[in-house]
């Protein structure tokens, strides 16, 4: 008795390698410079965050920029208590 085997070969699937992915993801996000630890920044002015995602501090406040300027003016900070979020870049200055 003679037995026929045929080879098996799975089917090739496009792949994509991991740069392509990586890039593909990329694609719809901006682009932000992120600072580890952040650089401590003083209020030269009273801000009320006017929407739940901004900050609101009083002038002489000091907390950390972790975020640089964005192309709308706009920084991200955090308080000491943990709190995050956005405020108007030219409402602040380095200390």
């Amino acid at each position: 008795m003679k037995r026929l085997f045929q080879e098996w070969t799975p089917e090739k699937k496009s792949k994509k390698g991991k740069k392509e992915k990586e890039v593909e993801s990329q694609k719809g996000t901006i682009e932000r410079s992120v600072m580890i630890g952040g650089v401590k920044v003083r209020a030269l002015y009273d801000y009320d965050g006017q929407e739940t995602d901004e900050l609101s501090f009083k002038a002489g406040e000091e907390f950390l920029k972790t975020e640089d300027e964005d192309d709308q003016g706009w920084c991200r900070g955090m308080k000491d208590g943990g709190r995050e979020g956005l405020y108007p870049a030219n409402y602040v200055e380095t200390v």
